[in-house]
């Protein structure tokens, strides 16, 4: 249901309102992790929160090679991002294949959406 709803968001931004065509293709992006974390908790227990983490890596470390002032916040991100897997893992929410499962798909699509799409 909430994939179905980060679809349709997507589809008007994209189609309907006066955004930037980068806003859009974030979105579109953002959609593909909402849709990649939903296919995988079919099949596997994932950690939605290393997913998203990593994902937000994936789409920083494309754009350092445009911006190098990037550097230091994507480096504040990746140190966040290992403060939220940790705390998941302290937490015993998840184990470490569940977590290590979210953070490859979510670099994964991140990465792999910023080179394809922009």
């Amino acid at each position: 249901f909430i994939c179905g709803i980060y679809v349709l968001v997507s589809v008007l931004f994209f189609y309907r309102l006066p955004f930037h065509s980068h806003f859009n293709k974030l979105m579109v992006l953002i959609t593909l992790l909402v849709a990649a974390s939903t296919v995988l908790t079919f099949f596997i227990k994932v950690s939605v929160h290393s997913l998203a983490m990593c994902g937000w890596v994936g789409i920083m470390l494309p754009l350092i090679q445009f911006s190098p002032n990037l550097l230091v916040p994507t480096a504040v991100v990746i140190v966040l991002t290992g403060v939220v897997i940790s705390s998941r893992l302290i937490l015993n929410v998840h184990t470490p294949k569940e977590t290590w499962v979210g953070c490859l798909a979510g670099l994964l699509v991140g990465y792999g959406g910023m080179i394809v799409l922009f």
